[in-house]
């Protein structure tokens, strides 16, 4: 990683290197290691001089793909082992590395099918215990992050998040419920951009990223289309983005035909039993059916008339055919009335005179001058 850099880098410049390309890109907690180093413009100056000769030739975006894919942590490094009941799976046959807004890299598991309920058929997942120089006087991460996703959206985003400690068992039971609404609703969406998380992550990054620096962070440069924009100088987004942020209206909705999931939390101690892992996770549903919920109608068209006919059968002694019938009937005597007066009229009153004759209508008799 040297080999780039002037002979007279220290460790300590490599280690804030890494710090400005990962703030440099959106990714929060590095703030920490910043605020105790007393980062301020001049420095982040700096070091974005050595940052850039750091890059060279190569584009931003694959310079921070490569050092990610090379030097981050790998799944093996991560997870000890997991299991899924009494069945013991690859760990990394399960879960795939992936982004997550602000956060960084983090491994996302596919779908897994529970079998068995709740303790039977838990997932237990052994987590190793990782460096973390940016955010620990220690060195070491002392608590890890776990995001709950649904099925309505293809993006997770920050706030669904639980931290686990370490040392600990950490027990999460969930119960699911499924909701589906009718499509014309005005309280739902069928548009998955404009569902839960997949709407927020975009909102954010049209307006809090590209908007607000006409550039974007390149760990979402792929994920969501940006072409049409630069990779964000590092420099800019270390000393401005983590300052503020812009407002905007949210447009998210809730999707019409979603599943929403309650999870528990139980936490219990259990430090003796640990080896070679520091973190332990286990969840699993508590049985094996969800609730549903669905918007019907709870009458249609068809219904409303057949309904109204038997009433008016049943009350009034006479059917939908009875008051069509009446209804066509004055129709038709409105319209002959109308017809009839309209020819009494023409009767009574000429239309026009003869040329050089004036028509004088007396009480009992006509005149007629010339």
């Amino acid at each position: 990683m040297r080999s780039q850099l002037e002979p007279d880098v220290t460790d300590r410049n490599l280690t804030d290197l890494l710090v400005l390309m990962l703030g440099g890109n959106g990714l929060k907690n590095v703030d920490y290691y910043m605020s105790e180093n007393n980062w301020n413009d001049t420095k982040i100056f700096e070091l974005e001089e050595l940052y850039t000769q750091w890059v060279g030739n190569r584009s931003h975006y694959d310079f921070f793909h490569n050092i990610m894919n090379k030097y981050s942590y790998k799944c093996s490094e991560m997870l000890l082992s997991c299991s899924l009941g009494t069945l013991k799976l690859n760990c990394c046959d399960i879960f795939q590395p992936t982004y997550v807004m602000n956060r960084g890299k983090c491994f996302s598991s596919s779908a897994i099918r529970q079998t068995d309920a709740d303790e039977i058929g838990k997932l237990t997942v052994r987590i190793k215990q990782l460096p973390s120089i940016a955010m620990s006087n220690s060195g070491l991460q002392t608590q890890m992050m776990i995001y709950i996703s649904n099925n309505s959206s293809v993006d997770v985003d920050e706030f669904s998040r639980y931290y686990i400690d370490m040392s600990v068992y950490n027990r999460m039971r969930f119960t699911a419920s499924r909701v589906r609404f009718l499509h014309e609703s005005s309280v739902c969406t069928n548009n998955v951009s404009l569902i839960g998380a997949t709407c927020y992550v975009r909102q954010w990054y049209e307006h809090d990223v590209r908007k607000r620096f006409n550039c974007s962070f390149a760990y979402m440069h792929q994920e969501i289309h940006s072409d049409d924009y630069p990779v964000c100088p590092v420099g800019l987004i270390t000393s401005t983005y983590y300052k503020n942020s812009v407002s905007y209206e949210d447009r998210c909705m809730l999707g019409c035909d979603r599943w929403n999931y309650d999870m528990q939390m139980m936490v219990y101690s259990g430090a003796d039993r640990f080896k070679d892992f520091k973190f332990s996770l286990e969840a699993s549903f508590t049985n094996l059916q969800y609730e549903d919920y669905e918007q019907i109608r709870t009458i249609s068209i068809f219904g409303l008339i057949a309904q109204m006919g038997g009433q008016l059968g049943l009350f009034a002694g006479m059917s939908l055919l009875t008051i069509t019938q009446i209804i066509v009937w004055y129709i038709y005597w409105s319209i002959r009335r109308l017809w009839k007066l309209g020819q009494a009229n023409e009767l009574k009153s000429p239309t026009h005179s003869p040329p050089g004759v004036v028509i004088f209508q007396g009480l009992s008799k006509t005149d007629y001058r010339f």
